[in-house]
């Protein structure tokens, strides 16, 4: 991501859903200068000095559902649950991309405290983007997690978790708005 947003010949607009919004927040400490704004969908901003997993969100359709590997270094969904908590709005050819996409995810990222500051996280403009009907992050819980943020501005749109399948145009419209 970082060398992406170096090489951009202009300030970039940088978008993170769900756990994208830990990289997301991490990124915007480090290349503040080369962020024009920072669009949370769905996501995790995680306040400076916390770690993902310790920030206090509603229960989430998965809870209790994630596969850890033996070693607890990465984890998957039980897919049993996935279409529920993430897919609840999408057409059956979006889910079976999805599935096809989705792959074990590294939980360093959950368990490390981000770190950011005032004069560079702080100063980049956010957006959030709430997804009513979300059910891997509640409505509730990601209101929880941007009020400490400064939004410029917060969406609503009446989406699932995954706004890009289920509604792609109304997305499409709020991102082009920013």
């Amino acid at each position: 991501m970082g060398d992406t947003i170096a090489a951009a010949t202009e300030p970039v607009v940088l978008v993170g859903h769900s756990y994208g919004g830990i990289a997301t927040t991490q990124a915007a400490e480090y290349f503040a200068d080369r962020i024009r704004k920072l669009v949370f969908v769905a996501a995790v901003p995680v306040p400076n000095g916390v770690a993902a997993k310790d920030v206090d969100a509603d229960e989430s359709a998965l809870t209790g559902h994630t596969i850890q590997s033996s070693d607890g270094k990465v984890a998957d969904f039980d897919r049993a649950f996935v279409n529920e908590a993430f897919y609840g709005e999408c057409g059956s050819d979006d889910i079976a991309l999805a599935h096809m996409l989705m792959v074990p995810e590294a939980v360093a990222g959950l368990m490390t405290p981000v770190k950011t500051s005032a004069q560079c996280f702080g100063r980049v403009p956010h957006i959030y983007i709430e997804c009513v009907k979300g059910r891997a992050i509640t409505l509730a819980s990601q209101r929880k997690l941007h009020a400490s943020l400064p939004c410029e501005h917060v969406f609503t749109p009446d989406s699932d978790h995954s706004p890009f399948f289920s509604r792609p145009d109304e997305l499409t419209a709020i991102l082009a708005e920013i």
